[in-house]
Order: structure tokens, then sequence, then C-alpha cells
């Protein structure tokens, strides 16, 4: 089953998977260019995958991470334990949140329920830590600034352009993601947009986000935690019982 989502194109599939390594898939994302629609012909298939813990994963304390190259389809996919989805949520970088917010989903029909209890709660996970949301967002685009990349001038005004806009009354992080001119975002990438143009942008969107900073500096909502931790343990002792029968 299909359903779109948005404005900005989104699909949310419920289907079947095999394991990975004895491993229940919970969900997995499709991030990167791909997701933003800046992608080109070249651009790699960057997919995140989340698994449910076996038994001996709990007994042994093995948290179970893997990154698995296609080569044949450029598909790269990171391989995370969902006990790790809780931590990468919690950090709330742009990248990590993103996963709730993909424009292709994938999720096991097996954990239907508990997919959506995620994702309807997926603005309050996006409220969640907004302090280290804008700390990990500055980070990251001064980084990529220092590369001297079109492809790093394009996450950068990715980057910003969320910020800036999930800082307005009223505007979700759906919203935000969806107020991205994407068109833009691919002149940048594929260099037609001259490099002092970029340059001048960057610095206009790292100014805006140095104003907007104070709307940021708020305390994590442990309400909104709590209940992600939950749900996320909830499904691993469910599904260790029902496999262990």
């Amino acid at each position: 089953m299909s359903v779109l989502l948005g404005s900005f194109p989104k699909e949310l599939v419920f289907t079947t998977f095999d394991k990975i390594q004895g491993r229940d898939i919970f969900f997995t994302s499709i991030l990167g260019s791909r997701m933003f629609q800046t992608q080109n012909e070249f651009s790699d298939v960057d997919t995140y995958a989340f698994v449910i813990p076996t038994w001996d994963d709990l007994y042994h304390s093995i948290v179970f991470t893997k990154d698995i190259n296609q080569e044949s389809l450029i598909e790269g996919i990171k391989v995370y334990d969902i006990r790790r989805l809780y931590e990468l949520l919690f950090k709330s970088n742009i990248i990590h949140l993103s996963v709730l917010f993909s424009n292709k989903i994938k999720v096991n029909i097996k954990f239907k329920d508990e997919f959506q209890q995620l994702y309807d709660m997926r603005e309050e996970i996006a409220k969640m830590n907004l302090r280290i949301l804008f700390d990990t967002s500055f980070k990251i685009t001064n980084h990529r600034k220092n590369k001297n990349k079109f492809k790093g001038r394009e996450i950068i005004l990715r980057h910003t352009g969320i910020i800036i806009s999930f800082s307005k009354e009223n505007i979700t992080f759906n919203d935000a993601i969806d107020s991205l001119d994407v068109t833009y975002l691919r002149r940048i990438k594929e260099g037609v947009i001259s490099e002092d143009e970029a340059e001048k942008d960057i610095k206009n969107a790292l100014l805006n986000m140095e104003e907007i900073r104070e709307l940021y500096l708020t305390l994590p909502n442990t309400e909104t935690s709590d209940t992600l931790k939950f749900i996320l343990n909830n499904l691993v002792r469910k599904n260790i019982i029902k496999n262990l029968k």
C-alpha cells in the first residue's frame, strides 16, 4: 500500500522484508540528494535501515550496525539497531530526523502500528531537542563551507533553509522541507549558479541563522523523549517474545 503525503512528493509503503543477518527490518528511508530531489544520474542512493535486535543481541549486549555497499545499484545502506534510532533522533541532526520525513519510506507491514505511532509524532520528535538541532546544523554548514565545493554549498543552503523556515510561526518541519527551492539547489549543485552568487547566499543564510538562534534555545522535551523510548523498547520486547514462542 502506498500513501502520498504532503506537497513535497512523499511515498510511504507498507511491505514485507527479508531479514538482515537474522534481524527483522523495522523500516528503511532514502535520504540525501534523492530525498531532496537534487540528484543526478551519478548520485548515490543513501538508504538507512533500522533493524530489531534479537534475543542474542540483548543477551550479549550487541548493538548491530553495518554498512552495505551495492555497487551495481550505486546504493549504500547504513543499518542500525533501532535502539540507536532513539539516540540519532534525540541528537536532532537534520540528516537523522529526515528518516521520518523522507520522500520514500518502506515499512515492514508486521510493524505497521508501531511505525504509525512514530510517524504520528514525528513533528514532536523534530522539536524534541531544538537547541541541539540548531547547533549541529550550524556546525555542519560551517564544516561544509570549508570544503569549498558546489555540492557542499547545496547542502549548506539545504540545511540553513530548513532551520530558517522551521523557526517561523506555524511552520512544521515537514513544511520547512517542502519550502526548499529544489530547482535553485540543483543549479547550485551543478555549478550553474556562479561561485560568487552562491557564496553571497550562504553568507546571508548564516547571518539569518545567527539572528534566529535564540528561538532554538529551549530545553529538551522529556515527555516526547520518554514516549519515543517507550515505543522503541516496547517494539523490541514484543518482537522478542513473539519470536521465542
